[in-house]
């Protein structure tokens, strides 16, 4: 499953503040004139100080509501007045009625008065509406679970020590070839490197039986010291060989705490999930909570509150307890919907994919950034979870249209541009804070020793308005897309005068924090591509369901009946335009020619239609052009013929449609990826393979099985060729 990170705001050091790079150089007596006039003009300042900050629009953003002592911005009720919907303390409120049943389940809330508040701003008492539920996450739940009966997971964690062995024997495979060729050693040196490898490779292909039996071999001479001990009786001889014994055994194998998350984690994605009685246990537990959810999400509120720990803390130290459980919650419907596929509950497991991308919209639509990137790992969690794998079931026309239509309805996303409000509003509460003199050191969550240097700059020695106006007009260029960072200033004079200082103090915090800001943006983009591959390859799903076989890469005239000279003439992109649950792309269909090729003057007509559907948002494309691509030859899913070809016979874990290096026009039939192409890998700065993409480090993938996953650059060459092939076993 999908656990992707959110980014941290920087935390900003006193050092940091005050450090700078200098450049020292000869000076001219003009300059040192205007150092002295510089010195000189700070003095002023140290003694007249700065003009007070003025209450506007261009300072401040927001010129209420104001602080008790009316002297600043109280930037927290704003947030909480712009955020909370008129039925936050309803049962209208989705969130409430959750939070209600389930309480604090995760424990993010320690003190007692931080969940009193919540309960509050939600309408609830914390004495009287106590959880009438209880939740646990699946892998929470194995964890205790083996912690109590370890039996219980023999099967599981020898399936993952058979795993783990394959990749080690493969990985010493692979050492013993590069020793080979390193001249580096002597020959004797390589001798006994590869010989000590390939006593290891021999242990992994022992089985159970056999690793056990020189298990015990190898402490022989340690047994028959314990038996010629004079001094132990028969008893504790025989006590001592079977703790050595146990010992041993149990030392064959390292399985660390991380293993053992990657065992959960391999349950949890398995297709014979269904089959495995603790898996049962969890959901006889947990299948009341999940279907509340199911409930909630479909109100159209669902909101959250915000809490603050006290008036001395700056809202970038806002807890917020709630998001965790929600990503838990997603990952539990995962877990179910994966289960109900296993049992052939179609309807069942469409309905927890669709819960989960309404759980996801619904988190992504607070005000905070890192909601909109909680909610976004939530629906990435959602894109993850298969729909088309399990060939005893296959869901039929009907169900996928559901899940098709159930996407394409979703409510929209709020956007990256909505949570540039909150983080303005979290960098001008910084900045009010500094004004106001609380150091550095303390809004860095340090300590530091120049504490009083930072209160008197802080107060004395800084132009406010300026600082603020600036910050301010950063935060329009972010949300205008025309954001540069400043430069470091390099100026010996950066901090004599109280402009200079200014803008030198500001700018540091700028490149401190908003890049942070600014690079959020990507995360929507790459969402939204993976969106765009979660329905190709629904409707790829559907136009196989009504005609017995995938769209072939492209179609062909009428002398392609033996798929020998027929030309192409229409696009697999073309062929799916029905199948998208979208009328605008229904009725696009319905006007091209089928019969004329893709580029007939009629045709020639749609070339420049933009459809969001075949477009990456991370990429900058020309008008009508498309960045997917399948991958075509022999064996695949697509061949070189125009044939379609079904799904019988293939891996779950095979690529079916894929990111594109270059764009072309949606509607162009010959242009995919040849298989021997693909065979290259992901692309990236080393490597020029034709499936790449702008986002970093690799590209999204849309399997067969209906997931879609994101796939790093860095994937084994074997591995990835693999998934092209539909022979890998599991899923990167």
């Amino acid at each position: 499953m999908s656990n992707e990170p959110s980014p941290v705001l920087p935390r900003i050091t006193p050092e940091e503040i005050v450090k700078q790079p200098w450049k020292f150089g000869y000076f001219t007596s003009s300059y040192i004139i205007a150092i002295v006039l510089a010195v000189q003009a700070g003095f002023n300042d140290l003694l007249f100080g700065a003009p007070p900050l003025q209450i506007s629009k261009e300072t401040t953003y927001i010129t209420e509501p104001l602080t008790p002592d009316g002297l600043y911005i109280d930037y927290f009720a704003a947030l909480e007045n712009r955020t909370y919907p008129k039925e936050m303390q309803t049962d209208e409120n989705g969130f409430r009625v959750l939070f209600r049943a389930l309480g604090d389940f995760k424990n993010e809330t320690q003190e007692f008065e931080l969940i009193k508040q919540r309960y509050e701003k939600l309408g609830l008492d914390v004495n009287r509406d106590k959880p009438t539920m209880t939740y646990t996450e699946p892998e929470e739940f194995f964890k205790k679970r083996y912690e109590l009966h370890s039996e219980e997971f023999e099967d599981i964690i020898a399936a993952e020590r058979r795993k783990n062995d394959l990749l080690w024997k493969k990985e010493l495979h692979q050492r013993i070839v590069e020793i080979e060729a390193d001249s580096d050693y002597s020959t004797e040196e390589k001798e006994d490197i590869i010989t000590h490898l390939r006593e290891t490779i021999r242990w992994l292909e022992m089985t159970e039986k056999e690793r056990r039996e020189k298990t015990i071999m190898d402490i022989q001479p340690d047994i028959d010291e314990i038996n010629n001990a004079p001094d132990l009786s028969d008893e504790e001889k025989a006590e001592r060989i079977a703790e050595l014994k146990q010992d041993a055994i149990d030392g064959m194998y390292y399985f660390s705490s991380s293993d053992l998350v990657d065992c959960w984690i391999s349950l949890t994605q398995s297709p014979e999930l269904h089959k495995n009685a603790v898996v049962q246990k969890w959901l006889e537990e947990n299948n009341a909570a999940l279907d509340l959810v199911a409930e909630q999400v479909n109100k159209p509120a669902f909101a959250m509150p915000y809490i603050k720990c006290d008036d001395s803390f700056a809202l970038i130290f806002m807890p917020l307890p709630d998001f965790p459980a929600m990503r838990s919650l997603a990952r539990g419907l995962s877990v179910r919907a994966n289960i109900r596929i296993g049992e052939g509950d179609i309807d069942g497991a469409i309905g927890d994919i669709l819960v989960c991308y309404r759980l996801g919209r619904h988190v992504e639509k607070g005000a905070m950034l890192v909601e909109g990137l909680v909610g976004i790992a939530i629906e990435r969690i959602a894109n993850a979870i298969p729909f088309g794998g399990n060939p005893a079931a296959r869901a039929n026309a009907e169900q996928l249209k559901r899940l098709q239509v159930g996407l394409a309805t979703l409510s929209l996303r709020k956007g990256f541009v909505h949570k540039v409000e909150s983080e303005r509003f979290a960098f001008l509460d910084c900045m009010t804070d500094l004004m106001k003199g609380v150091p550095i050191s303390r809004l860095s969550n340090r300590r530091g020793s120049i504490d009083g240097f930072e209160t008197r700059m802080a107060i004395n020695t800084l132009d406010w308005n300026l600082i603020f106006k600036k910050a301010n007009g950063a935060y329009d260029d972010i949300e205008s897309g025309t954001f540069d960072l400043p430069p470091p200033s390099r100026s010996l004079t950066q901090f004599l005068t109280q402009n200079a200082r200014s803008n030198a103090f500001v700018d540091i915090f700028i490149r401190l924090w908003i890049p942070a800001v600014d690079a959020a943006s990507e995360v929507w983009r790459h969402n939204e591509c993976a969106m765009n591959l979660k329905r190709i390859v629904l409707a790829m799903h559907l136009y196989e369901r009504e005609h017995g076989m995938l769209p072939p890469a492209f179609s062909v005239d009428a002398n392609g009946k033996q798929y020998a000279d027929g030309k192409p003439l229409h696009s697999w992109r073309t062929l799916l335009l029905p199948y998208f649950g979208d009328e605008e792309l229904a009725n696009l269909y319905a006007q091209i020619k089928l019969d004329e090729p893709w580029d007939s003057e009629h045709n020639r007509q749609f070339h420049a239609r933009n459809l969001d559907v075949y477009r990456c948002p991370s990429s900058t494309l020309p008008d009508g052009d498309a960045s997917y691509a399948v991958i075509v030859g022999d064996g695949l899913l697509f061949t070189d013929d125009g044939r379609g070809q079904t799904l019988a016979g293939h891996g779950r874990n095979m690529l079916m449609v894929v990111e594109h290096q270059e764009s072309v026009c949606w509607m162009r039939p010959d242009a995919e990826i040849t298989k021997a192409l693909a065979d290259l890998g992901i692309g990236s700065r080393r490597n020029t393979a034709p499936i790449s993409s702008n986002h970093t480090g690799g590209c999204n993938f849309g399997l067969l099985d209906g997931a879609v996953t994101f796939i790093s650059e860095t994937i084994e060459e074997t591995v990835f060729q693999g998934l092209v092939r539909g022979t890998a076993k599991e899923r990167p």
